[in-house]
């Protein structure tokens, strides 16, 4: 009688549910970084940054480890490859959403939003200017024009600051250079805290 070959058991791999799986978390983990980069929540250069990129070279390295060591193990091969293409792409979004550093990177952008000066507010705003012009004559601070304009909103106080440091720096003799920063640093706080990098929009340009 002919010798048979013995019976190599096979083993049975139970599926997983979705959300109990690893490739489902990295690719989950893929998707939040990504936006959170595109939403302006990571700021490149920062910390942060620094660490998800170097969280995401870690995590790239431990799927390739993984993934051959499962293949030449003939153990869930195909759950390896899924792992390795999750972490990979993690890299990926991170490298790519990352904005370039270097001595050639761009400054500090402006927001895209426009506040228009002279639109419905322009009489309110003239008001408002000519109110902040005579406080800085009498000696007021630009600290306490900073606090007044962000009492007015940004519509109307907002444009009447940008029209003020506009009319500072450019209408007159050249200010003390103290002055001039003092002028330029409330505006950029005033656009920073209280109306979100917006750039106004005035008669005599954008600022």
């Amino acid at each position: 009688m002919p010798e048979t070959a013995p019976t190599v058991p096979t083993a049975t791999v139970i599926a997983k549910p979705g959300p109990r799986t690893t490739e489902f978390w990295l690719t989950l983990l893929v998707v939040l970084i990504s936006q959170a980069y595109a939403v302006g929540l990571v700021g490149a250069g920062t910390p942060l940054d620094k660490g998800l990129s170097f969280v995401a070279g870690a995590l790239a390295a431990y799927g390739y480890a993984g993934a051959r060591a499962s293949v030449k193990g003939t153990v869930h091969a195909a759950s390896a490859v899924i792992r390795a293409a999750a972490v990979g792409l993690l890299a990926i979004a991170l490298l790519h959403a990352a904005p370039a550093c270097g001595p050639n990177q761009p400054g500090p952008v402006i927001g895209t939003t426009v506040i228009d000066c002279t639109g419905q507010n322009a009489s309110a705003v003239a008001t408002l200017f000519a109110d902040f012009k005579a406080k800085l004559t009498g000696g007021g601070s630009w600290a306490l024009i900073e606090a007044d304009a962000k009492s007015a909103g940004v519509a109307i106080g907002g444009c009447a600051l940008a029209l003020l440091v506009q009319d500072y720096l450019g209408n007159r003799g050249a200010p003390p250079r103290a002055e001039g920063n003092a002028a330029r640093a409330a505006l950029e706080d005033f656009r920073a805290k209280v109306a979100g990098g917006a750039t106004f929009k005035t008669a005599a340009g954008n600022l």
